[in-house]
């Protein structure tokens, strides 16, 4: 399988996971519009290791940006802690990520804004690190 296709299937397996989880739109690409609350998977960071460095070497790192839309700051940190708990136990609870990978595990997670449509929208940008 060639590199782009190896990355396209996890894009599109981490996609599904989240797909999963009630309320929350998952999206494996950038929409061209956009409605919160959602997902979006974004492009991996590459991490090339060993002695034959290819993009083969499959040790990729995903940005996943949750956005939720703007209410009231305690309803907003409720919805983002909530979705944000989902997102974790989905990854945990199939981490092959239904066998597009040998290991899937979340980093980190960080708060950001993200524009949509031009409003600034609250967010975190979940780190997933896939071992393909």
């Amino acid at each position: 399988m060639s590199a782009a296709a190896k990355v396209g299937v996890v894009t599109e397996a981490l996609s599904g996971v989240f797909a999963t989880i009630d309320g929350l739109r998952s999206y494996a690409y950038f929409p061209d519009t956009f409605q919160p609350p959602g997902v979006v998977v974004g492009h991996p960071e590459i991490a090339f290791t060993g002695d034959h460095v290819t993009i083969c070497s499959n040790d990729l790192t995903f940005p996943c940006h949750l956005v939720v839309a703007r209410s009231s700051d305690r309803a907003v940190a409720s919805t983002l802690f909530d979705f944000l708990d989902q997102m974790i136990a989905a990854v945990e609870g199939d981490s092959t990520l239904g066998g597009a990978c040998e290991l899937a595990q979340v980093l980190s997670a960080s708060p950001e804004t993200v524009a949509v449509n031009g409003t600034e929208l609250p967010g975190y940008l979940v780190q997933i690190r896939t071992i393909a």
